[in-house]
């Protein structure tokens, strides 16, 4: 049993007016939560007015893939056409923690072999914060950049949604993160940056520009990657029929368990981390089917 908004809105510690969400569940299980409550007491503090007045502000996250891919300049000035503008961005590192803490009312319905994947991907390199500010419609940022963003499966897209846009890939080779309403932005600055980090963020939202500019952030990142085109086409295209016959047959283990195969497929095709993430991100199922999220599935009372 849930309980409802109003009985869990004195549990969030929020002072003024209140930072809501219309899941009950959601509010209910923030409430008790830690992260939400150093981030809703540093930003309480940090900020010149009320946190509640801040929701025209989001952020998105460009993670290893977008770098690789080449992708940063784009998917910032895809933004921008979009009516979001960067207002700054910090540089931080995954850890295998971080990344199950911020999607830890979602993995419910994950397959743990999806785990060694992300934990490959996301915790080897930099990944870049960009503060966001919607200028362009009196909406929660948060909740338009969701809609607008499309579903990291690629043939669930269309040309409108931000990811097609940005030419993000397959699977979980999707570029960028973002929060999907602004309650979700105050829990997801607790998980992603310690005391002085939100202090940081506070100082962008309330107009302290950082001395780098987004575009110059992005272009020294790109230095810790190699370029990858990160379609499975491409390796086909480089790697030969060998190639092609092996993932062919060995399609279901790809699917299922494709770590089972790294180790054999990177000696005998010489291939790079890059080009075993795309392989995985290409075959991996996901997901349970038929399962939800727990804030999906939990219902108020």
């Amino acid at each position: 049993m849930i309980a409802r908004t109003d009985d869990v809105s004195q549990k969030l510690q929020l002072p003024d007016q209140r930072v809501v969400s219309g899941n009950a569940s959601k509010m209910y299980h923030y409430g008790l939560e830690s992260y939400y409550q150093e981030s809703s007491h540093d930003l309480s503090v940090g900020l010149q007015a009320p946190v509640s007045t801040y929701s025209d502000f989001t952020f998105v996250l460009l993670k290893p893939d977008a770098f690789v891919g080449r992708a940063g300049t784009r998917i910032i000035s895809v933004l921008e056409s979009h009516g979001f503008s960067a207002v700054g961005s910090m540089p931080f590192e995954f850890d295998r923690f971080m990344w199950r803490e911020l999607w830890r009312y979602e993995l419910n319905v994950a397959r743990v072999q999806r785990y060694p994947l992300i934990d490959e991907l996301l915790c080897n390199g930099p990944s870049l914060f960009v503060l966001l500010r919607d200028t362009a419609v009196a909406q929660e940022a948060s909740v338009r950049l969701t809609q607008i963003k499309g579903n990291t499966n690629q043939r669930l897209r269309n040309a409108t949604h931000l990811r097609s846009q940005i030419g993000a890939k397959a699977g979980t080779l999707n570029f960028i993160h973002c929060p999907d309403e602004f309650i979700d932005f105050v829990r997801e600055l607790g998980v992603l940056f310690d005391s002085s980090g939100r202090q940081r963020v506070a100082a962008m939202m309330d107009g302290e520009r950082p001395s780098a500019l987004v575009t110059e952030q992005i272009a020294s990142l790109e230095t810790h990657y190699p370029s990858h085109p990160l379609e499975l086409n491409a390796l086909v295209d480089r790697l030969g029929e060998e190639f092609s016959g092996a993932i062919n047959s060995d399609k279901e283990t790809l699917r299922t368990d494709p770590y089972q195969l790294r180790d054999a497929y990177c000696d005998r095709f010489g291939l790079s981390r890059w080009d075993w993430i795309t392989i995985a991100a290409n075959f991996l199922e996901y997901s349970h089917a038929g399962m939800r999220g727990v804030f999906d599935c939990e219902t108020q009372t």
